[in-house]
């Protein structure tokens, strides 16, 4: 799907560019700029430079089975609340490609940071570090099923670019 996407975007691109640009620009230097444009660039997370932020919480355990909240009592009690942020490198949109996958860790995107964050009433070091560890894990599986997808499109972009180009240099007459 995604793949798709892309090399319809690539053609679309090479549909509308300049006609001095097809003109006069070697094919094969076109293909690369045109196939370098529309890579797909998994991010890679930066775990070791990860950084965990800490603070109190009110969290709402109105639904919480094990909790009795008193009628008329606020249904809050204080718990913690932590934020793992992960630098990345790559392309942030990569994040956003849902696979079939039997679970989907869930976190922020914000510029070249992941943010993960999860809360609890008696969140303890170990839970908080397996917590990281367990969503950052899913993570890696989801980045490691892209990877796959994308090596398999980079390495067509190019042959796809070089068709799209010429067949538009036919179209426009230019040998």
């Amino acid at each position: 799907m995604v793949s798709l996407d892309r090399i319809r975007q690539l053609e679309a691109e090479i549909g509308d560019a300049d006609v001095d640009l097809l003109q006069n620009t070697p094919v094969d230097n076109l293909a690369k700029l045109f196939a370098k444009k529309f890579q797909m660039a998994v991010p890679e997370l930066d775990v070791d430079h990860q950084s965990v932020h800490r603070h109190e919480k009110q969290i709402d355990v109105s639904q919480d089975p094990r909790s009795v909240v008193l009628m008329g009592s606020p249904p809050y009690v204080t718990g913690i609340e932590v934020k793992v942020e992960i630098p990345f490198t790559g392309d942030r949109e990569m994040f956003g490609i849902q696979l079939i996958m039997p679970s989907h860790p869930y976190a922020d995107v914000r510029d070249s940071s992941l943010i993960l964050s999860f809360d609890g009433l008696d969140l303890n070091e170990d839970d908080i570090r397996r917590k990281i560890n367990d969503n950052v894990a899913l993570i890696q599986h989801h980045l490691e099923s892209l990877r796959s997808d994308a090596s398999g499109l980079n390495n067509k972009l190019p042959g796809k670019a070089r068709s799209a180009i010429e067949e538009r240099r036919r179209e426009l007459g230019i040998s």
